[in-house]
């Protein structure tokens, strides 16, 4: 089993490429933030360590995790997910570290 750090950015608009301030022709697609942090949390034990940011034990790999981000995702969202381990991580805040090495 492996941690991962997955960070994410969730996209204010719906993808449309335009201002919020048009009708659309199609229904308006919510916030993904939700779904993606119901996703992350179905891929292992996971941790919350910064704001959007979430650390998780997982048999999946860096991919398959991303894959399974994406399909719940908007198309403007920005989603990043790495290997991770307490030798090759620095933290102000010492529980991550421990967290990590358990």
């Amino acid at each position: 089993m492996s941690v991962y750090m997955i960070t994410y950015f969730v996209s204010d608009t719906c993808g449309c490429g335009h201002d919020h301030d048009h009708k659309h022709d199609h229904e308006h697609i919510e916030s993904s933030e939700n779904n993606i942090i119901a996703k992350i949390k179905s891929v292992g034990a996971w941790a919350n360590f910064m704001p959007e940011g979430y650390l998780v034990k997982s048999t999946l790999s860096a991919q398959e995790i991303l894959e399974e981000l994406k399909a719940v995702a908007n198309k403007g969202d920005i989603l990043f997910v790495t290997k991770t381990d307490a030798d090759s991580c620095a933290s102000t805040h010492q529980a991550v570290i421990e967290w990590i090495s358990r």
